[in-house]
């Protein structure tokens, strides 16, 4: 459970899936939960770049109509490494 995913591997994930998936779902919002997710996304669909937490959490990206966001994972690791206190605010600023 805390192996690493090969970053090719996700991008080639959400290459083959994710745009269909929003494509079909139509949804507003799509939270990719942890960093690695929302770079991999960001490749899948040529955007540059390698933001850090903090940057990739105030810079979401429109893709197919849906707000995409970047959002610490929800497992320990991840509420550990960005803190509750920054994940509670992150989630706020996500209602606004």
């Amino acid at each position: 459970m805390t192996a690493n995913i090969p970053p090719r591997d996700l991008v080639a994930c959400a290459k083959w899936f994710t745009p269909t998936e929003i494509e079909i779902v139509g949804p507003q919002l799509v939270l990719c939960l942890g960093l690695k997710t929302f770079v991999a996304l960001m490749r899948a669909v040529g955007i540059k770049g390698a933001p850090k937490m903090n940057q990739a959490v105030q810079s979401p990206f429109e893709y197919l109509g849906s707000m995409i966001h970047c959002f610490a994972h929800t497992g320990a690791f991840g509420m550990n490494n960005r803190g509750r206190e920054q994940v509670e605010a992150d989630r706020q600023n996500l209602c606004l």
